[in-house]
């Protein structure tokens, strides 16, 4: 299977293919253990392209009951697996090292998701490991790695990039990059809350089940407009857990001006999957916009390739209708009348034809 296909072929309307990777990967959210048969009819090609597009085949090779047909998935199942196994091994080794120097750090997002809330490791495709330090130790953290021959493949606004052992690790001192968010989510926020957990291979520092769905969300969201199968599943994932604590996530989320947000991604993943967190999401107060259900419609168009001049305004409205502070609605302003973004954004639409597939595992 080709890593990236055309999500666009086939797309024109909606699809059985659609409705039953839609109900299988909330079934697998909410741990309803089952293999589905295939419906008839079922476009198998359309279905295949979605799924690896989505980066969610690994999950599919468990779900789907006839296995002679997602047989030649297995060697894509087992390079994850491999991969994710030397990113674990690595990123402990790496972890002992940044102990050894007094550099507080964290994991986020796909090393604890792949490794904690997904059921077995070979189920989360990760392109990196993110991992978060405080601003003020980058330079140590430099001179330590550059002591023991690493240098960095980039030098990017708020991390540098490594390859080390053949993983590629983002080391960031900002959680957010973009520059209308950065302030909301300090570091010491997330840094101060880490916990040790334990692996086969060694202990990890990992964000807790809070501050994982802040940094998950946040990041799908903010950086990635919620594009693909894969990042909402990850959302869906933290927000089935027992033991969150939602009252704290809104609490936070209402204290750094980012509740609308919060309120507009969880909703989206909730109506997309059928979560049943209705009562949950009632906490967040009556402040979803009026058309909320047209704006997850548009959503959702976006993810199955059918992207239209209605479905993208309603998009991009609703970057307004997050963004609570004024400075944020100024800079999503300045960034929807920017020349690259309008060029992009016109010639996406003219041609219908969206590469987003990029890193869409992280």
């Amino acid at each position: 299977m080709k890593a990236q296909q055309n999500i666009t072929n086939g797309a024109e309307k909606s699809s059985l293919e659609e409705t039953y990777i839609r109900g299988q990967l909330g079934s697998f959210i909410c741990g309803v253990k089952k293999r589905a048969k295939l419906p008839e009819n079922v476009n198998w090609q359309r279905l295949e392209t979605i799924v690896f597009y989505h980066n969610v085949a690994a999950i599919f090779s468990n779900l789907i009951s006839t296995k002679d047909q997602v047989s030649h998935w297995l060697p894509h199942k087992m390079k994850i697996l491999a991969t994710n196994l030397n990113n674990l091994k690595t990123t402990v080794s790496l972890f002992s090292i940044l102990d050894d120097h007094k550099i507080d750090a964290v994991g986020m997002r796909g090393i604890n998701l792949a490794n904690f809330y997904y059921a077995d490791p070979s189920l989360r495709p990760m392109h990196d490991v993110d991992i978060l330090i405080r601003p003020e130790d980058r330079e140590r953290l430099h001179d330590t790695f550059e002591e023991k021959g690493h240098r960095p493949t980039e030098y990017l606004r708020s991390q540098f990039v490594y390859n080390i052992n053949d993983v590629i690790f983002e080391m960031h001192w900002s959680s957010l990059t973009a520059r209308r968010y950065r302030n909301c989510l300090d570091s010491d926020f997330l840094l101060s809350s880490r916990q040790l957990r334990r692996t086969p291979e060694g202990t990890l520092y990992c964000l807790p089940l809070e501050q994982e769905l802040i940094s998950v969300v946040t990041h799908a969201f903010i950086h990635h407009n919620l594009d693909t199968l894969l990042r909402i599943t990850d959302i869906g994932l933290l927000m089935v857990q027992s033991q969150l604590d939602w009252q704290f996530v809104i609490d936070w989320s209402r204290k750094v001006k980012l509740s609308n947000l919060f309120c507009f991604a969880l909703g989206f993943v909730n109506h997309f999957f059928h979560l049943g967190k209705e009562q949950e999401l009632n906490l967040f107060g009556n402040i979803q916009p009026l058309d909320v259900l047209d704006v997850y419609h548009a959503y959702a168009e976006y993810l199955w390739g059918r992207e239209s001049l209605g479905g993208s305004l309603l998009m991009h409205r609703n970057q307004f209708y997050v963004a609570e502070r004024f400075e944020t609605k100024l800079r999503q302003l300045l960034q929807l009348f920017d020349p690259t973004q309008l060029t992009s954004r016109y010639r996406m639409l003219v041609s219908k034809n969206r590469s987003r597939i990029g890193n869409v595992s992280k």
